[in-house]
C-alpha cells in the first residue's frame, strides 16, 4: 500500500507487477468492493522482481537486471 506523499493520488492504494507485461498498476478497495485500478509505470521492457518501502513510505522497485527506481510522479 502506497504511504508516501509524493504521488498524491496512489495514497492508500495497493501496488502490484505483473512480471509477464512488466507493468505496475495501482488498485483501491473499499466498502468491500475492489475498483480503480490503473496503470503506474507502463511496460518498459523491465522485469520488476521486488517492491521496497522507505521511512517516509515512499516506493522502490527492483528490477530483474539489479536496478532499482523510485516511484515518482
Amino acid at each position: 500500500m502506497y504511504r508516501g506523499r509524493a504521488v498524491p493520488a496512489l495514497i492508500g492504494a495497493y501496488l502490484y507487477g505483473d512480471y509477464c507485461s512488466g507493468e505496475i498498476f495501482a488498485v483501491r478497495t473499499g466498502s468491500g468492493r475492489t475498483g480503480g485500478w490503473r496503470t503506474v509505470a507502463p511496460q518498459d521492457q523491465c522485469v520488476y522482481l521486488l517492491f521496497g518501502e522507505d521511512d517516509t513510505g515512499e516506493i522502490y522497485v527492483l528490477d530483474h537486471k539489479g536496478a532499482v527506481y523510485q516511484l515518482v510522479p
